[in-house]
């Protein structure tokens, strides 16, 4: 089993956040050696062998089952693989096949390179991925794009896949990340998906594979019979470390190589220091969401919440609070993208007319009441992502102008929080209107259907529903486009049932060994391409 060598990070961390000084770390001497060849890393970078990867994030990897939530982050880290992948432009490119053809509205090939290979050394040929669809369809909550499809060989490389209605998302579904993994389902079904059975069995496909593992450490080696070439690293080492500070103490100290998910102090930081570089991704993908609680008083009322949206200043919010760390948020999309729409904007006498107009009266101590109930707003943020609290300062502030009264409730479980309808009004979430692999049609049918699962807020309109419907359907690019338009003035404009705070680019903070090191805007953190500068 694994040494948890960066435990001792949080203890200097304290140290280091009392004294205000920089710490260092011990020799290293009990490191692991995590490549099956036996490269003897003794510690990030370290030369005259192939080094072992470190890596500290704030998020647990929850189980192995590819079916089950917390696998996605194995494709983050190189030992899952999907049948086709975005690129940095945003292009969808063939990965373990090398094409998709549409036969017809509900009909796709798709056909495999012909040396991929699992990391047990087995062929994957066509048996072998249309299992591994099919088994994703019937039991993995991400993977509903695909509801209802079958997935059979034609012969040794190709599958057909077919879908119970038209479906031009199929490109994008198999893009997904986490959605589906290709792996031995034999392997899996076997031991039932227990993960502890699942370590060192070599079931999935990428350039590392699975040694050991808690949900809160991840130690993956170099996979030998790797299909595209000899992985450059020994391994790969990922050790859940909930205090940022700690996160980025952890690469200044010399005991990881890369810290995620970094503070927005972070910058600042780390001006002028030479131990640890703040890199980030090209674009800004992923949102701050902040669905609005329909359910109960004050935003189970239309004006209320557009007030509410009005009183926002999202250049402050994406700019000055978030330290120019990310992008601020005028739509329910990220700038750029063909089909987003402006539909955020201040305006604080508008604001304050529609709350006239609703009953809320104006209090000498700034706060509106009507009926005689204060016009309060709980706002949840996230533990897991410290960004948010800052932000829910800045809304608190911001929405007083004009009468709210915002109070911010801080809960270590935000998901069970939110279960009480009662409990919560807004809530900032790191949840994307794109998914990790930059699709929107998912996500729109998760946030915005009547019966999506990420549907937190209560919403339940018509012609949202039908949207829904129609999006995985329309081939035409262009309609598809022109439909998420649409969606985007009810959303954000005339219903009001979810905000944006501001569209986030991935950061990672790094040692100097990996200066050069490129953040993925889509979540392939590491890959054949990951290595020391």
């Amino acid at each position: 089993m694994h040494r948890p060598h960066f435990r001792r990070v949080l203890a200097l961390a304290v140290a280091a956040l009392l004294l205000a000084v920089s710490c260092t770390t011990d020799d290293g001497t009990d490191e692991f050696d995590a490549s099956p060849t036996g490269a003897d890393a003794t510690g990030p970078g370290a030369s005259g062998a192939d080094p072992v990867l470190r890596i500290v994030n704030s998020y647990t990897v929850n189980s192995l089952d590819p079916a089950l939530a917390g696998n996605q982050w194995l494709f983050d880290f190189g030992a899952s693989e999907a049948p086709l992948a975005r690129n940095e432009a945003g292009e969808l490119e063939p990965w373990l096949i090398e094409e998709i053809e549409s036969i017809d509205p509900t009909t796709w090939h798709l056909t495999l390179y012909p040396d991929v290979t699992f990391q047990h050394g087995g062929a994957v040929d066509a048996e072998a991925l249309a299992a591994s669809i099919n088994r994703q369809i019937e039991q993995a909550a991400n993977a509903v794009q695909l509801e209802g499809s079958v997935a059979t060989a034609l012969d040794d490389l190709v599958v057909e896949l077919i879908t119970p209605e038209p479906n031009a998302n199929v490109p994008a579904a198999l893009a997904e990340r986490g959605a589906f993994p290709v792996y031995d389902v034999s392997i899996v079904d076997e031991v039932d998906g227990d993960s502890d059975a699942l370590i060192g069995t070599g079931f999935y496909t990428g350039p590392y594979a699975i040694t050991d593992w808690t949900p809160e450490y991840l130690e993956l080696a170099r996979n030998d019979n790797y299909w595209n070439g000899e992985p450059p690293l020994a391994g790969i080492e990922v050790e859940v470390v909930s205090d940022e500070s700690a996160r980025i103490l952890a690469v200044r100290s010399g005991e990881a190589d890369m810290a995620m998910y970094p503070p927005l102090e972070a910058g600042a930081v780390l001006a002028g220091d030479d131990s640890a570089t703040l890199l980030a991704s090209e674009l800004a993908l992923q949102s701050i969401q902040m669905p609005l609680n329909l359910q109960s008083p004050p935003f189970d009322e239309r004006d209320t919440r557009k007030a509410f949206a009005l009183s926002l200043d999202y250049e402050e919010l994406g700019t000055d609070v978030t330290a120019g760390m990310f992008e601020p948020a005028r739509g329910l999309y990220p700038p750029g993208l063909p089909y987003t729409v402006d539909t955020f904007d201040q305006d604080l006498d508008e604001a304050a007319a529609l709350l006239d107009a609703a009953g809320w009266t104006l209090g000498s101590d700034g706060v509106r009441t009507r009926d005689g109930e204060r016009l309060e707003v709980i706002v949840l943020p996230t533990a897991q992502g410290p960004e948010t609290q800052p932000l829910a300062i800045a809304i608190q502030a911001q929405a007083a102008r004009v009468g709210f009264d915002v109070r911010i409730v801080n809960v270590e479980d935000q998901a069970e929080a939110m279960d009480d309808p009662d409990g919560w009004n807004a809530a900032l979430q790191l949840s994307g209107t794109v998914s990790g692999t930059g699709d929107p049609i998912d996500p729109f049918a998760r946030n915005f259907a009547s019966d999506g699962d990420r549907n937190s807020g209560g919403i339940s309109n018509p012609e949202l529903d039908e949207i829904a419907h129609l999006l995985p359907t329309e081939f035409d690019e262009e309609a598809r486009e022109d439909l998420l338009r649409r969606a985007q003035e009810i959303v954000g404009d005339e219903e009001v049932y979810v905000l944006v705070a501001a569209y986030k680019r991935f950061m990672f903070v790094v040692s100097p060994e990996y200066a050069d090191y490129e953040v993925s805007s889509f979540r392939r953190h590491i890959t054949m391409d990951t290595r020391p500068s």
